[in-house]
């Protein structure tokens, strides 16, 4: 396979004209299909690509310092155009794209640097974006702009977005995280995580529910059962269970529910449900319980059948406080069974430790944003992309080490990211050489430890480390962390399966 050709990027001419129709008449339809109608992409078209309209705005860049046509070549073939302009709003960039076969080949990046090398330092200006336009809004946010909010403009491109340019490279301001860093927003999710710390402090403080399914349970096999942010937590109360010396295993509600393995006479269940409203979580707990098996439902406070209570139901659809106090309900019930965790009353602290100070730093990646881990952190990892997809539509992975090992890390490369959750433990070592294969690879890799509280017990840190990461990239990309994409087209057909 021979390499990628090098992107050059010069000033257009007026003979550069057709190609940039050619290129519209490529990008747009990509770009837009399903946000507009062919017929207004057509109209569009028809009147702003015009090769004569074209040729009298390249005309009007030429010699000027606040105005730039510019066009990216990749072995001499044209594959994007940028224009860049006084608009009603101050300098203004009103067009940046790509031909669709070279997305995600860095010709965006290098027609933006390219603009930013023909502008004074510091200096700023402003986009529109049609808010439905994710990948645009993505590959804005990972490259430092911030979206302003909405305004009027044309065909619903009506986001406005903020740009700076850097005074010089590596620059950092006071109080910055770098590169798409933007102030924190209000939303349920953030409020409901802040609280986290105090809510585990209760918790631990609450045993009377948490001693009663111990009694009960005690010397029986016990399944866990839970499908979305609830299948992680089963599939952690299994780790922390067989530490105990107890004989647990993780099943997926549907597999429970229709198919098996399901809790028998004489076994123990515990069903983890936010709401106890999952549909085949509730009729899993009704086939356990029919079956003769001891059931335990975790679910949050006031929740109906809920026998051991966790925190106030969640506002927000990416489920954080209610997640976590499970798993401490979870290690409680392990404790209470024999397990050597650790410390579980030093959770709270490093939960706190965990959302302070500065974030992860994670920006959306051109393509894919994978998270891994060992041991107990595989599953730290599936939660991190779970919360990142439903909170800002990134595609995101979450795998342990060992499995994106063995086949995954081949389609790793420039365009993606990885995260390392460390927590220690035996397979901490390992976890690095994969990390540092990723990087060689040309990955921007984000290592997360947090070894302090030992490996079981680093999956509370770590947990918060990805509630950080899916939170703050939702506030980069603009948008709503709490609302499980309900203003995305097509939710009402998902919404219509029933949960």
């Amino acid at each position: 396979m021979s390499p990628p050709a090098a992107i050059a990027v010069r000033d257009a001419t007026p003979a550069d004209a057709p190609a940039i129709e050619r290129l519209a008449r490529a990008s747009w339809p990509a770009t837009y299909d399903g946000i507009l109608a062919d017929a207004e992409i057509e109209a569009f078209l028809a009147r702003h690509y015009a090769p004569a309209r074209l040729v009298e705005q390249i005309r009007a860049c030429a010699g000027r310092d606040d105005a730039h046509f510019l066009l990216a070549q990749a072995d001499g073939e044209p594959v994007g155009y940028l224009h860049f302009a006084p608009g009603e709003r101050g300098p203004e960039l009103s067009r940046l794209y790509v031909d669709p076969g070279r997305l995600g080949a860095g010709v965006g990046t290098a027609l933006l640097a390219a603009l930013h090398g023909r502008l004074p330092p510091g200096s700023e200006y402003t986009l529109l974006v049609h808010p439905r336009n994710i990948r645009a809004r993505r590959f804005y946010a990972a490259r430092g702009f911030v979206e302003l909010g909405a305004v009027h403009g044309t065909w619903g491109c009506d986001l406005l977005v903020r740009a700076r340019v850097a005074p010089k490279a590596g620059a950092r301001g006071p109080g910055t995280r770098g590169a798409g860093t933007v102030a924190a927003m209000p939303s349920h999710m953030r409020e409901t995580m802040a609280r986290q710390p105090d809510d585990l402090r209760s918790l631990l403080a609450e045993r009377a529910q948490v001693d009663a399914a111990a009694a009960e349970l005690a010397g029986r096999r016990i399944y866990l059962i839970g499908t979305g942010t609830s299948w992680h937590a089963a599939n952690h109360g299994a780790w922390f269970l067989r530490a105990a010396g107890v004989d647990a295993q993780a099943v997926q509600s549907v597999d429970a529910a229709l198919h098996g393995p399901c809790p028998g006479q004489g076994d123990g269940a515990l069903v983890l449900a936010h709401t106890g409203s999952t549909r085949f979580t509730r009729e899993a707990a009704e086939r356990a319980r029919a079956a003769g098996a001891v059931c335990f439902a975790i679910g949050a406070r006031g929740t109906p059948g809920a026998d051991v209570e966790t925190v106030a139901p969640e506002r927000s659809s990416a489920y954080t406080g209610s997640h976590l106090a499970a798993l401490l309900r979870l290690a409680q019930l392990a404790d209470l069974l024999g397990a050597e965790l650790g410390d579980l009353e030093a959770v709270p602290d490093a939960v706190a430790r965990a959302l302070e100070g500065d974030g992860p730093g994670v920006t959306p990646p051109e393509r894919l944003l994978e998270f891994t881990g060992a041991g107990p952190n595989q599953w730290t990892a599936a939660e991190g992309a779970l919360k990142v997809r439903e909170t800002c539509y990134v595609a995101t992975e979450g795998l342990s080490m060992e499995q994106l090992f063995h086949g995954p890390s081949v389609a790793l490369g420039q365009r993606d990211a990885l995260v390392c959750l460390d927590g220690g433990g035996p397979g901490a070592e390992r976890l690095e050489g994969v990390a540092a294969a990723a990087a060689t690879c040309g990955v921007r890799v984000h290592r997360i430890a947090a070894r302090e509280l030992g490996e079981q017990l680093s999956v509370f840190p770590l947990t918060v480390a990805v509630q950080r990461i899916a939170l703050e990239l939702a506030e980069q990309l603009g948008t709503n962390p709490d609302d499980f994409g309900a203003s995305l087209p097509g939710h009402a057909v998902w919404e219509a399966l029933g949960f």
